[in-house]
């Protein structure tokens, strides 16, 4: 513990100690001791610390934070004596900011003050920081959050400590696993009037994304909705509230049964009814969240063995003047229900632009052309078409030349000027017990490189940790996230 002496000396100043804080005149030594005692307890400095994100680059949002003790309500900061942030609250003991620079330069003198609520500063924490030049680009560095093998959902503040990590690391994009198994991660009046179940009963009393939305803008971050389940009614042997509420929603192969696969159980993508619902549910999140955009995946589809229900059979036969065939591989079979969906994905385009042209319309499909003619998806079609703004196809390889052979083709369907920014290989970092090793991975992303493509998400946030330093090292860049509406 610090002398009597010297925190005076701290709190007051030298000439305050030399007056008012001479030794007391007392007879009993235990009386000074008293008395000593007395006055170091109503003396106390306020603490401030500050830390920053690795890597600032000019022109790219920065994240900084810090502890103020619990005198300091308020905060501000000056970059070189000009000011950067003021009247940052603070809470629970912490605070935090983001500012963008426009000029780069080392040995930059950053300051933050902390005020009580006098509006009297009562500390300071400097820290010396460098600003990096702007990239010459711009680029989606990316991960895909889940709600299964992962607790990065679990609370608040597992959600912060995700942010966290995904800040440091230079992550600029996450995307949030709003739809599965038939329920949502946010309250859904489209779902309560459709099950009676709005939420996620795991979630009852909270709501992920838009605790998602809160930590991850704070520092930066866009947020993407995924709706992960797509046209997928539910998963396991129980076909789920949906199918019970609207049986004719199903997906039918040629015997007339259900269409399940992989043990999940489909709804018609191509049902009217269906389609509506979705839309429903992805613009109903559009229109009460402030997410940056919206991404369906290779669930967005319907698996090439169902289209055997009476609507799509009666619609082919008005089409074509036949009936489907019975083999659900024939070409013409294929081509005629992809561009069913991919219908779909223009209407589902224009209706999340009519609820804010800002919001991005992503798609993370499967390698083509295997999506289309597996599960209908016909995305370089949805790309020349213009109504999705972004891609990932899910380059899920296991060796490097698998990967470099998918990444050329995927990067074939896409023009040279949506390369740059609006094509993200999905890059597999975890699945299971398995990881890539750190050589394999460096090879993936410099392969993307190499092929022009600045961007990479990752799937999935678990195996973040497995590669903080590697990854923090290779992002050290940090470019700005692009416009894509």
């Amino acid at each position: 513990m610090k002398t009597l002496s010297l925190r005076l000396a701290l709190a007051c100043g030298a000439l305050f100690m030399m007056t008012a804080c001479q030794e007391p005149k007392v007879s009993s030594p235990v009386g000074s001791e008293v008395a000593a005692k007395k006055q170091s307890a109503t003396i106390v400095a306020a603490t401030l610390t500050v830390s920053a994100v690795p890597n600032i680059h000019a022109g790219t949002p920065a994240f900084f934070s810090g502890t103020a003790s619990a005198e300091i309500t308020k905060v501000s900061a000056t970059l070189d004596g000009y000011a950067i942030a003021s009247n940052i609250a603070v809470s629970n003991g912490e605070y935090s900011f983001l500012s963008t620079f426009n000029t780069a330069g080392s040995a930059r003198q950053l300051v933050v003050k902390g005020y009580n609520t006098s509006g009297s500063e009562v500390a300071s924490a400097p820290k010396t920081i460098t600003v990096a030049a702007a990239s010459a680009y711009k680029a989606v560095r990316g991960v895909w959050l889940t709600t299964v093998a992962s607790d990065a959902l679990s609370s608040k503040q597992k959600i912060t400590e995700a942010m966290n990590l995904c800040a440091n690391i230079g992550i600029n994009a996450v995307f949030v696993p709003v739809w599965g198994k038939g329920v949502t991660l946010f309250p859904s009046q489209v779902m309560q009037n459709l099950t009676g179940v709005s939420i996620d009963p795991v979630y009852v009393g909270r709501d992920p994304l838009r605790e998602v939305l809160d930590v991850a803008h704070a520092r930066g971050i866009k947020v993407f909705a995924w709706f992960e389940y797509g046209f997928i009614a539910s998963f396991g042997t129980n076909k789920g509230a949906i199918l019970t509420a609207k049986p004719h929603w199903a997906a039918k192969i040629s015997s007339g049964a259900d269409l399940s696969k992989n043990d999940f159980n489909w709804l018609n993508g191509i049902h009217p009814e269906v389609q509506s619902f979705i839309t429903s549910l992805i613009t109903e999140a559009v229109a009460n969240y402030d997410v940056d955009g919206i991404q369906g995946d290779d669930h967005l589809a319907m698996p090439a063995e169902g289209g055997y229900d009476s609507y799509t059979v009666n619609l082919y036969n008005q089409e074509k003047g036949v009936n489907p065939p019975s083999d659900y591989k024939n070409a013409t079979w294929i081509q005629w229900r992809a561009d069913k969906i991919s219908a779909y994905i223009a209407k589902l385009f224009s209706a999340v632009k009519a609820k804010r042209g800002s919001c991005v319309m992503a798609m993370s499909p499967s390698v083509f052309p295997w999506g289309r003619d597996n599960y209908l998806q016909d995305w370089p079609k949805w790309m020349n078409g213009g109504y999705v703004e972004h891609i990932s196809p899910q380059l899920y390889r296991y060796d490097i030349t698998s990967y470099q052979n998918e990444l050329n083709k995927a990067a074939s369907y896409v023009s040279s000027t949506q390369l740059p920014t609006r094509f993200a290989p999905g890059v597999l970092l975890k699945n299971g017990t398995y990881y890539p090793s750190q050589q394999f991975l460096q090879q993936m992303i410099q392969a993307n490189r190499n092929k022009g493509v600045q961007s990479d998400i990752h799937f999935f946030y678990e195996g973040l940790q497995n590669f903080q330093s590697f990854l923090t090292g290779q992002y050290a860049d940090r470019p700005a996230f692009p416009v894509l509406y």
